[in-house]
């Protein structure tokens, strides 16, 4: 029997289980693929399929409508589970070298305390122990003796209470990854929000694995805020494609929070972006700047952070993604925003060698794509170039299925319906920004991937908006960009911005006309506070609808935090 623990949702060529089969499958032929599965927990959805999706399927495991053992005790039940605690925490957050760091923590028992033991660890070594001591108020602390610059501290502790009950806090123990690092002199002291990421050298080491970098399992890590707010309890992974996470110089992090820690109370994860195109570099956050300020599009809330990671090869700028396009962002821009369909345009990449053990290896590779088509009835042909990113055992492909349908058309059928599927003017907006960014490699310059799809829960018939996607690499001059740019962004579109006119889609219902455009380039840009300057004069006219929106002249501060 194989009992499967999935800690995050699977992907086309990487975070499943596989086998390779004793001969080679034929297309043409059909197949039957046969299993037995018991569900425990969590989502009932098991996803099978032969290689490049053939054969694919959704299977559905059997779930009981009453779960667990209500009103009776079950085999987790435990007579005494030893002391129970809350507010752990260490003092001071970032030490100093040589200063030692008190690890304190409020404990309870109903049959008392008897002992409290704290366990530390520097630099992956041996544990040490040190007896907590107090008790007033049911506080009780150890002291960790001072280190050296940049030594990682590990720590958990064990208590016992009058009848000889132990509990162990964090649970996990030495597996657990409450700690802190002392003080390296690496933070940025310039006004810039610092960003410690503190994981254990093994861990880090493990996580940059070539086999190991698209694996989306979290390793354990405590989160150091603007160096005074502590997230222990954490997860992190690599984020960036298949080429990047392998690239120093363009991988960065996603972190989630645990459920009783959420980042500034407010968010469940975060995540770190560090590339601009091959190198490190934060430009991205100038248009997010313009996004928000301009009205009308929905835009993100980032902010520049100093990055002080577990690999000290990747501290520096960075951007800290918050809110993203989670249920906190959908829901602050649409009414239950959470309850729609949000989809990401995506190529596959997939890999074309593996190492002496049959492990696949994310470079070399190559990709496939599919324009904005009609692929057909079969929800399977959709997933993997648009990629569920929420709700995800609704399993709601529709929406995304619809939009491909409806721009295959052309003529008066594809004019007939059109508003009942898009949003025309959110469409319009978050497309004219993907064109002015600049970048090359997105949705908007014809490029099968890079772009996001909402399906709002309106109560209507689905209308699917495109949002501003992430800022790809491969940035072009937003002058030539807007002077000279030919792309087909949908199967049999033409598209086409000059000075004088932008055709994102076929058929003359949707030629926007832009009649002015100018750039101003930013005047000032200064080290951690993008300071930018930037004119847009547009006067967008569509023949469906007027567009006519009110740009700024000078981009003002970014949003308050949520």
């Amino acid at each position: 029997m194989l009992r499967i623990v999935a800690t995050g949702a699977t992907e086309h060529m990487h975070n499943q289980i596989f086998t390779k089969l004793a001969s080679a499958i034929s297309n043409g032929t059909e197949y039957e693929i046969s299993f037995r599965a018991r569900w425990v927990s969590g989502s009932r959805q098991l996803h099978t399929r032969l290689y490049f999706n053939r054969c694919a399927n959704v299977n559905f495991i059997d779930r009981p409508e009453d779960v667990g053992t209500p009103s009776a005790p079950n085999s987790r039940a435990e007579v005494n589970i030893g002391p129970t605690y809350s507010g752990m925490k260490h003092s001071p957050v970032v030490p100093l070298e040589g200063e030692p760091t008190t690890v304190s923590i409020v404990a309870s028992d109903p049959d008392g305390i008897s002992s409290l033991t704290l366990f530390y660890s520097v630099n992956g070594g041996a544990f040490q122990t040190v007896a907590m001591g107090g008790g007033a108020g049911g506080l009780y602390s150890g002291q960790v003796p001072g280190q050296s610059s940049g030594a990682r501290v590990q720590f958990y502790l064990t208590g016992a209470d009058s009848t000889g009950a132990t509990q162990t806090f964090p649970q996990e123990g030495p597996d657990s990854r409450a700690m802190y690092q002392v003080n390296d002199g690496l933070a940025a002291t310039n006004g810039w929000q610092n960003f410690r990421i503190i994981m254990t050298a093994a861990d880090s080491s493990f996580q940059h694995q070539s086999i190991q970098v698209m694996s989306n399992d979290r390793l354990g890590a405590t989160i150091i805020d603007r160096e005074g707010d502590i997230y222990y309890g954490c997860g992190v992974r690599l984020k960036s494609s298949q080429r990047g996470r392998a690239n120093l110089n363009r991988v960065g992090y996603s972190v989630r929070f645990p459920s009783d820690g959420l980042y500034r109370g407010a968010l469940d994860s975060v995540a770190i972006d560090r590339s601009e195109s091959q190198s490190p570099g934060q430009r991205e956050l100038l248009f997010d700047i313009m996004i928000s300020n301009s009205g009308g599009v929905i835009s993100r809330y980032y902010d520049f952070v100093k990055v002080l990671a577990p690999n000290s090869r990747l501290t520096g700028g960075g951007l800290l993604q918050m809110a993203r396009y989670g249920d906190v962002f959908l829901d602050s821009q649409f009414d239950n925003g959470g309850d729609g369909q949000l989809y990401e345009y995506e190529l596959i990449y997939y890999p074309t060698s593996e190492d002496g053990n049959g492990f696949k290896r994310p470079q070399p590779d190559s990709v496939t794509g599919a324009r904005v088509s009609n692929l057909g009835d079969d929800p399977e042909l959709y997933r993997w170039f648009f990629l569920n990113k929420n709700n995800r055992e609704a399993d709601n492909i529709a929406p995304i299925m619809a939009y491909n349908k409806h721009f295959s058309k052309s003529g008066a059928s594809f004019d007939t319906g059109l508003e009942e599927i898009v949003d025309l003017d959110s469409w319009f907006r978050g497309m004219a920004y993907a064109v002015l960014s600049g970048a090359g490699d997105n949705a908007g310059s014809g490029s099968q991937h890079n772009g996001m799809y909402y399906a709002r829960p309106d109560g209507r018939t689905t209308w699917t908006s495109v949002l501003p996607g992430e800022i790809p690499p491969h940035r072009s001059s937003p002058t030539a960009n807007a002077t000279s740019w030919q792309a087909s962004p949908h199967a049999g579109a033409s598209t086409s911005v000059s000075s004088t006119t932008l055709s994102p889609q076929r058929g003359t219902a949707l030629t926007c006309q832009i009649t002015r455009l100018t750039w101003h380039r930013w005047t000032r840009v200064r080290t951690g506070l993008a300071s930018l300057t930037l004119l847009i004069n547009a006067a967008t006219t569509c023949s469906r609808r007027s567009i006519t929106p009110s740009p700024p002249s000078i981009l003002r501060s970014p949003r308050p935090r949520p």
